[in-house]
């Protein structure tokens, strides 16, 4: 994606996740893309060179819903946004869990970028939940936290601001910490993205083009796989905002 025009370079990491999915969750890297799309209609504009782009990537979509038609995701979308839902909270617990352990690297920053993401990612099915947007904000903080520390020479703090020891002050251990826009009023040095104060979708605010790479921590690694009859998600959708910029239809015969 490194042809990405300069207009679209707010859908560089949400490509850039999609990509690193493709293999190991194809719904996930489906739905990233997807919100890509969305985000990427919203700031093209006049600009015939990023619609030809967002095409080419509506082309793409197409194809890959076209293969994976008898996936439960495809046909009821409740299943994708649970099972994104998972997977980011997955990837959110084992990261958060190293830094409450003072166990910091620079895979528990991908990590934590990643789950970030994935979080706004669930905003293309509707409105998200309190829980949710809060993890999504304190995932995107903690990277860049724990990328300024490591970068200036900083012993970082575990947990949310203040430490472990103020915890109760922005909530329990199973809110992910409570965070609530702490660092609204500043910029972390040393990592690309603003935080946080996210506008509705499909503005999802100003996003990082720091790159995502695979974590190589094994700790990482598992990602449960889509399955059946998963509960509702926290997040809630309304009718609305359930199919914004959907791709062109499938063509061709279709399944029993």
């Amino acid at each position: 994606m490194s042809d990405i025009p300069p207009v679209l370079k707010t859908i560089q990491p949400y490509l850039k996740i999609s990509k690193q999915f493709a293999k190991r969750d194809p719904i996930v890297s489906y739905f990233c893309q997807m919100y890509a799309v969305q985000l990427g209609i919203s700031v093209a504009k006049k600009d015939d060179t990023a619609k030809g782009y967002l095409l080419k990537l509506m082309d793409t979509l197409q194809e890959r819903k076209r293969e994976m038609r008898d996936e439960d995701a495809f046909k009821d979308e409740t299943i994708a946004q649970s099972h994104i839902e998972e997977v980011a909270l997955h990837m959110f617990d084992n990261a958060d869990n190293k830094d409450r352990k003072g166990e910091f690297d620079r895979d528990m920053i991908k990590v934590f970028y990643t789950a970030g993401y994935l979080f706004t990612v669930l905003k293309q099915f509707g409105e998200l939940s309190d829980e949710v947007e809060s993890k999504m904000k304190y995932s995107k903080w903690k990277a860049a936290e724990i990328t300024r520390c490591l970068n200036n020479g900083i012993s970082p703090t575990p947990g949310p601001p203040g430490g472990l020891e103020n915890e109760g002050e922005y909530g329990d251990d199973e809110s992910g910490g409570g965070y609530m826009d702490q660092t609204s009023s500043t910029q972390p040095p040393g990592i690309g993205f603003i935080m946080p104060n996210q506008p509705t979708p499909p503005f999802p605010g100003a996003q990082s083009v720091f790159p995502p790479p695979e974590p190589t921590d094994p700790s990482f690694r598992p990602i449960p796989a889509p399955r059946k009859n998963i509960p509702s998600p926290t997040s809630s959708p309304t009718p609305q905002q359930r199919n914004i910029h959907p791709p062109p239809p499938v063509s061709g015969p279709q399944p029993n």
